[in-house]
């Protein structure tokens, strides 16, 4: 019997995660995000808060200061909502699907169930959100190519993770976040992060 019990609770377990999806562009393509909620949080800058809100149907969000601020990519990003969610046959299996071009919309968009948290963990959360990373290359960031390296993982040896690459001095002065990132199945978990703030 206790089995059945702990069967159940890890079966429970198990529906109430999100994924995680690392999405990269080096083209100027829309990026169609689907999902089962009905509301989106979106950080347009990186700093793990809320800059927009936006839902697939009539109903109301308060715009926040931090919208107001970043009021045209908002507005735009509320439209997409509404196109995307109209117009697409991709969402008729989900509840709402967001299209947007990475180069003017790029940040963490996050497919909620409700607006209660006012900022976005999208490898830290243990919800029934979907987090999307919507990045758009700028090859004019590194001076040259990073270095890279394949490695190959053998269950319980550990992993070196090396990453070596110069900053443009254009860029030198923004503050940045490297991710190393596992990307297979469902989603996206990332193994290691480092942020350079100024």
């Amino acid at each position: 019997m206790d089995l059945l019990y702990a069967s159940l609770l890890l079966l429970l377990i198990g529906q109430a995660q999100g994924a995680t999806y690392f999405l990269y562009q080096t083209k100027n393509n829309k990026e169609i995000m689907v999902c089962k909620h009905r509301r989106w949080q979106i950080d347009i800058n990186y700093d793990y808060k809320v800059d927009c809100r936006a839902t697939s149907n009539e109903e109301s969000s308060e715009e926040s200061s931090e919208e107001r601020s970043h009021d045209n990519k908002c507005k735009n990003i509320k439209k997409s909502l509404e196109d995307c969610t109209r117009n697409n046959t991709q969402a008729e299996k989900a509840t709402s699907c967001l299209a947007v071009k990475p180069e003017e919309n790029n940040g963490y968009f996050a497919c909620v169930d409700n607006f209660q948290s006012k900022f976005l963990y999208p490898f830290k959360s243990a919800d029934q959100n979907d987090y999307f990373i919507l990045a758009f290359a700028k090859p004019k960031v590194l001076k040259s190519q990073p270095e890279t390296q394949t490695q190959i993982i053998h269950e319980g040896w550990p992993i070196i993770l090396t990453c070596h690459f110069s900053i443009s001095d254009e860029f030198s002065n923004f503050p940045y976040i490297v991710y190393w990132i596992k990307t297979g199945g469902k989603g996206s978990t990332c193994i290691y992060s480092y942020d350079f703030d100024l």
